[in-house]
């Protein structure tokens, strides 16, 4: 595929995101009045707390990948996976897709770098969450084994359309791939158990 190849197809992946992202912004008080009767259901079903938390992984997740606002390269440095295994786990695959969905949106808006993959990785992330609940109830309880199965699902989901791609797309979603396989053992051993413990 030619360089000009490359830019026509890198701008028509990037032009169909940022349609999606202003369809979300073009119905924001709709958006709005759906968080906050998810925040009433879930203050009817559990304490104040989850509240609080579900806030706070919201938080982390979404700034968790401020870094590209500068660097510009897709890294697998995120926590918008570990916050929608734990919010899952704890409150439920409701709770968990809607901690997946919200973190995952401002998490690909706050560094203001829409990829070709950024819809897909928004949907995988919030039907993941499903998925681990699955996992859980069968008996899975590591959380290294639920967070890799999210993992996976995401870049079954999120990643060919990045694969099928030009070359540099490519090298991309391999770079996202490695270097995301490598981050989410590394915090679904050391950080998440410890988070998962203030949790419960």
């Amino acid at each position: 595929m030619s360089h000009d190849g490359n830019r026509s197809y890198a701008a028509g992946m990037r032009q169909v995101a940022n349609n999606f992202f202003s369809i979300l912004f073009r119905n924001k008080f709709k958006v709005i009045i759906a968080i906050l009767i998810f925040f009433f259901y879930l203050n009817q079903t559990k304490t104040a707390s989850a509240i609080f938390f579900v806030i706070a992984l919201i938080a982390i997740a979404s700034v968790s990948t401020i870094y590209k606002y500068n660097i510009k390269l897709s890294f697998g440095f995120e926590l918008v996976t570990m916050s929608t295994v734990l919010a899952t786990i704890v409150y439920g695959p409701l709770v968990g897709a809607f901690v997946g969905l919200i973190s995952s949106v401002l998490a690909e808006f706050l560094p203001q770098m829409i990829e070709a993959s950024s819809i897909f990785w928004i949907c995988s992330v919030t039907f993941s969450a499903f998925l681990v609940a699955i996992f859980f109830s069968l008996g899975i309880k590591s959380l290294l084994v639920l967070g890799l199965i999210s993992f996976a699902f995401q870049m079954i989901i999120s990643e060919p359309i990045r694969l099928l791609g030009p070359i540099e797309v490519r090298l991309q979603g391999m770079l996202y791939v490695v270097t995301g396989l490598v981050w989410n053992i590394f915090v679904f051993t050391k950080i998440a158990p410890l988070i998962l413990n203030i949790m419960t």
